[in-house]
């Protein structure tokens, strides 16, 4: 798996090394191997010392946030292949992966990006067009109302946001 927009890597020992006081292993970058059975394989040459190892995923790097704590390195294949074909900057993506939105839906749940909630609320307000004074946002009287209740319907994380769905 080459080209990613990410270059993730992991840190892989074994829980017996470690039980045994040892954090031996080495950093694997996920892009050097074109599946995760080819990354599997690297990981049991590299602990080749051992009868049966039980890899240990020690550290992640360059992984989207929240993503480390996933384990199964066949997901992680699967979610960066998803990742590498998501049209936005990767700030966005991670900012959907940390608002917890799954990274197939990221596209289709990005809005925009904003200065804060106000802008944002402001914004939708304009694109909107209201022409009813009975409908939001009209019918708050204070923005700072308006805002907080229509980010009831929205997410949002270093001033990028994303639907509900």
């Amino acid at each position: 798996m080459t080209n990613l927009k990410l270059q993730p890597a992991v840190y892989v020992g074994t829980y017996e090394k470690y039980n045994n006081g040892s954090i031996g292993g080495a950093w694997l970058k996920l892009q050097d191997f074109e599946d995760h059975d080819a990354f599997y394989q690297k990981c049991k040459d590299l602990h080749s010392d051992e009868v049966d190892p039980e890899f240990m995923y020690q550290d992640f790097e360059n992984m989207p946030t929240g993503f480390s704590k996933n384990e199964d390195i066949k997901e992680a294949y699967e979610t960066l292949a998803i990742i590498n074909n998501i049209n936005l900057p990767l700030e966005v993506i991670e900012a959907g992966i940390e608002c917890e939105i799954e990274p197939e839906k990221i596209d289709e749940c990005f809005v925009g990006s904003y200065e804060s909630d106000l802008d944002f609320a402001y914004a939708y307000a304009d694109m909107c067009d209201f022409e009813q004074p009975a409908e939001w946002p009209y019918n708050c009287i204070d923005w700072d109302k308006a805002t907080r209740e229509h980010m009831q319907h929205y997410r949002e994380h270093d001033g990028h946001y994303f639907r509900n769905i």
